[in-house]
């Protein structure tokens, strides 16, 4: 029984694996079946670089500000920083290293400093706190 189920399960995450990627494929490939999300996403890629280290860098330096936002509201970067949370000196050397374009570093690293006195006094949640990173769409 217990064997049955193992494999069963096994060709279940299988079956999820290949169908996703089938759709993947063919967002890819057929434009009728992209979704906006996945074009924002493909248009986006122009912005991402890898440093020497290997790291995915972020850089909207030629974007103006809305944009910036607009960016970096669905970029991975911003949920690694907020996967982060509590370590400030690591979100703060994130931020100062791998997100390039003012003025978007210059509000991600305020506002981390501002989750780092919200959450260490106490007035802030941590749900607050990634709040605070979504920054605003102006």
């Amino acid at each position: 029984m217990t064997k049955g189920l193992m494999i069963l399960i096994f060709i279940g995450v299988v079956g999820i694996y290949f169908v996703t990627n089938l759709v993947e494929k063919l967002q890819e490939d057929d434009a009728t079946y992209q979704t906006s999300v996945y074009k924002n996403k493909k248009a986006d890629r122009v912005y991402y670089h890898t440093d020497s280290s290997g790291r995915i860098i972020l850089d909207v330096s030629t974007l103006d500000r809305q944009k910036q936002y607009q960016v970096w509201s669905r970029s991975d970067l911003k949920q690694e920083l907020v996967d982060m949370i509590p370590s400030f000196e690591e979100m703060e050397q994130f931020a100062s290293q791998r997100v390039h374009g003012s003025p978007l570093r210059e509000e991600v690293l305020d506002s981390i400093r501002k989750i780092k006195r919200g959450l260490l006094s106490g007035s802030m949640t941590q749900i607050e706190a990634q709040k605070l990173l979504d920054l605003p769409q102006q």
